[in-house]
């Protein structure tokens, strides 16, 4: 509350002119006299001084006070006004806060999301150094059967050469045989030409010349097996061979003529069939 204020110097100047004498206003200048040796009067024109000197300070002291409660309801408008702005930041750090932790929830699933993330990649990283592995592996078994295969097809030309040649081989020895076939039949024709002359004169004993044509046989098969021991391959030498026994004379069958038979009942053609069985092998 603000104190009550004093009434101003001229009202109060006025309230104590009234209360001097009528008489002394009629006379001026005997009354001032009379008045400034009054101690009365003296004390409260005194008393005057000091009212007049404390309204003037309490004047003072309301404009501080009013200038005072003007900036306190500045001050009171401002720290209103601050603890609006207050609310409102702690308003807004709730709704900060409210979105920090949906953030956080959404982080720790993407952690969540992440540490699953990396489990499958370390284990595709485990199958891909397994695959890369197995591919190793694999490529050098590639590189295995790919040497294995240039071996076989080196070998295979190689044979391809053999064969080739043993075919030239062969067809050079069915020229040749059938070179001897030719001069067999002549040589036949002849013996046989020479029969008709010589059965009559000639009288052997028969055992006596199927020993003979059997050595004689025997020769003629070392001379041959020697000379294609050196050009055919002893696999197909063997299977000529085998066939070749069946040329061989039937001893045990009766000769009505010291005729040489190429074998039983048979003349030339086990010979030449003896040709085509070296050509098939």
């Amino acid at each position: 509350m603000a104190p009550a204020l004093l009434p101003s110097s001229p009202a109060l100047a006025q309230s104590s002119t009234s209360r001097l004498p009528q008489t002394s206003m009629q006379d001026g200048s005997s009354y001032d006299s009379q008045m400034a040796q009054n101690p009365s009067f003296l004390a409260g024109l005194q008393v005057i001084n000091d009212k007049m000197q404390l309204q003037e300070r309490l004047q003072r002291k309301q404009a501080a006070f009013e200038e005072v409660m003007e900036i306190n309801n500045k001050e009171k408008e401002a720290h209103s006004r601050t603890k609006e702005e207050v609310q409102s930041l702690k308003n807004d750090i709730k709704e900060k806060d409210k979105a920090i932790d949906k953030q956080t929830e959404q982080i720790k699933s993407l952690q969540s999301q992440a540490a699953s993330l990396q489990s499958k990649y370390e284990d595709e990283r485990h199958k891909v150094a397994d695959a890369h592995g197995e591919i190793g592996g694999l490529l050098q078994q590639i590189a295995s059967k790919d040497s294995k295969i240039d071996e076989l097809k080196s070998a295979g030309s190689q044979l391809r050469e053999r064969y080739t040649a043993s075919k030239d081989k062969i067809k050079q020895l069915q020229a040749e045989n059938s070179d001897l076939d030719q001069r067999l039949r002549a040589a036949t024709d002849r013996v046989r030409e020479l029969e008709g002359f010589a059965t009559g004169f000639i009288e052997l004993d028969e055992n006596h010349l199927i020993d003979g044509y059997a050595m004689l046989w025997e020769y003629a098969t070392n001379e041959v097996y020697s000379q294609l021991e050196a050009d055919l391959d002893s696999k197909v030498l063997r299977c000529s061979v085998g066939r070749a026994e069946t040329l061989r004379p039937c001893y045990s069958a009766p000769h009505p003529s010291p005729i040489f038979q190429l074998s039983c009942g048979e003349t030339y053609a086990p010979r030449h069939d003896f040709g085509h069985a070296i050509e098939g092998n």
